[in-house]
């Protein structure tokens, strides 16, 4: 199976939310997401997004953490995570028999294409789909689920891809988090060792950060949010070789990290790794760098 690069993804999402290259009203627009989280300590992490324009659903999802070069991901009837059973069976309102959502002539609402992933466990899965709804009705998807399976799906009855490794509750957000806009204000520059950083639900606060070059600043880093989200600082955006800060913080989770801060003018790239597709993502500006 040819592997869909992040390039697809993103544009893919860019299409839908981007306004001047779609004629349709924005209302008529809905957006969902469920953050993925594990079941067992070790497990996948990731974020589905959905994205409902007239009939159609675009699913979206980026996940690290996968142990096999493909693997199973389906939408459940529950949107429960006590257990990995708790979500109930495949969410299938049309009582049909599950099939491939490309290729077969029918296939359940559940039925997602699997998830592809590279060398480093780090997968995505992109499809549009005209048998799940964002909207009330026999066909929503909000308040279900979106479970990863241990295994690849075959696409027949007998087999679905293995256990349930990792879900994450559907749930509709607005325009906003999508978009990554961003309102909370910007701080002065600061000689502050101690800067309190919180990791909300798709952002971070405050989302710019002034220090001084040279300053050894420590990070005191909480995360309230229901997801998983990671305080990732590197040198520039596309510079992905070794980050200055890379911390993990699960659900109500808090951390403390201490840096030092380069000497000359620059502004680093912060982000969430989980999320960086819908711009979580913020930035540490150190001294006065050029425009």
């Amino acid at each position: 199976m040819k592997k869909i690069s992040v390039l697809l993804l993103t544009l893919s999402m860019l299409f839908l939310i981007g306004g001047p290259l779609r004629a349709e009203p924005e209302s008529e627009i809905k957006f969902a997401v469920a953050d993925i989280v594990p079941f067992e300590e070790e497990g996948p992490h990731g974020t589905a997004f959905f994205i409902e324009q007239g009939d159609k659903v675009l699913v979206a999802i980026r996940a690290h953490g996968l142990t096999n070069p493909l693997q199973g991901v389906h939408i459940h009837e529950h949107g429960d995570l006590s257990s990995p059973t708790a979500s109930g069976a495949h969410f299938n309102p049309e009582g049909v028999t599950r099939g491939h959502p490309l290729e077969d002539e029918t296939s359940q609402a559940a039925d997602l294409l699997n998830l592809v992933a590279d060398d480093e466990g780090r997968g995505i899965m992109v499809m549009e789909k005209d048998n799940i709804s964002l909207s009330p009705g026999p066909y929503s998807i909000i308040d279900r689920s979106v479970i990863i399976h241990a295994e690849e799906d075959p696409f027949i009855p007998e087999d679905i891809g293995g256990a349930r490794v990792a879900g994450g509750i559907i749930e509709l957000i607005d325009r906003d988090h999508i978009t990554g806009i961003q309102t909370t204000a910007a701080p002065d520059i600061t000689e502050k060792r101690t800067i309190e950083v919180e990791l909300k639900n798709f952002e971070f606060d405050p989302a710019e950060i002034r220090v001084k070059p040279g300053a050894e600043i420590e990070f005191v880093l909480d995360n309230p949010s229901s997801a998983y989200h990671t305080f990732t600082v590197y040198q520039a955006p596309d510079d992905r070789d070794q980050p200055l800060v890379d911390v993990s913080l699960s659900a109500g989770e808090q951390k403390t990290v201490t840096v030092t801060m380069p000497e000359e003018d620059t502004e680093l790239y912060l982000v969430c790794l989980p999320h960086e597709e819908i711009e979580m993502t913020g930035s540490i500006i150190v001294g006065n760098p050029a425009e």
